[in-house]
């Protein structure tokens, strides 16, 4: 709940819908991030209503979802260009990708950003004080057009599972298989083309959302 409480400082199914076709924003752009220091984003793109709200997701890899909420009131809806400065509780060294979302509809807005990397500083203010307990694990090679397996545990269903490429598109993946639930394995199918990179999103009906590494 933390993560999801941070302030505002300044203010496809994969194959069925690629996010590129339905985005607004043609860029998503950050400044240098020192650990918990402040930042700039930019995005730029065609015009959306003045009046929504978007969600900026960070997805930093084996850790947890950070969903900050952007305000129409910081972001500029004449040019379609926006940039506010928050925070991310992220130690040095660690990496991450991101997305806007409309915030009423969750559906994407942008592509996804490049992979980016928090820099040394000596604050360390804003980080938890404890690590994240892994709840998914990726248990089988990656191949395009295959099914893979996910271990789960703690979590009373198997989960969903988002997949964001760098630099490109997001969208969900397919379940493929029914009765994991009780074994704590599901099977899902890889619509992601090879030779991309690629991360997923976790999330169950208990709450939890992991981000996995980058494959």
């Amino acid at each position: 709940m933390l993560l999801a409480a941070l302030v505002l400082l300044g203010s496809l199914a994969l194959g069925t819908q690629v996010v590129s076709s339905s985005s607004k924003f043609d860029t998503l752009k950050f400044s240098s991030i020192q650990q918990c220091g402040s930042f700039n984003i930019s995005f730029v793109g065609d015009a959306i209503p003045a009046t929504s709200t978007l969600t900026l997701n960070i997805l930093p890899f084996n850790s947890s979802l950070i969903p900050i909420t952007i305000p129409p009131s910081s972001w500029n809806y004449a040019s379609g260009a926006g940039a506010f400065i928050t925070f991310l509780p992220i130690p040095a060294g660690s990496t991450f990708i991101a997305t806007l979302e409309d915030a009423s509809t969750g559906k994407p807005v942008s592509t996804v950003s490049d992979v980016i990397k928090i820099e040394d500083s000596d604050d360390a203010s804003c980080l938890p004080s404890s690590t994240e307990k892994q709840l998914f694990f990726v248990e089988s090679a990656l191949s395009q057009c295959d099914s893979f397996n996910v271990s789960f545990s703690d979590s009373s269903t198997a989960p969903t599972i988002r997949a964001f490429v760098p630099n490109f598109f997001s969208g969900a993946l397919n379940q493929t298989s029914s009765s994991s639930n009780t074994s704590g394995v599901a099977s899902y199918l890889l619509d992601v083309f090879r030779g991309f990179e690629v991360a997923f999103l976790f999330e169950d009906g208990d709450g939890h959302q992991q981000v996995s590494d980058l494959y």
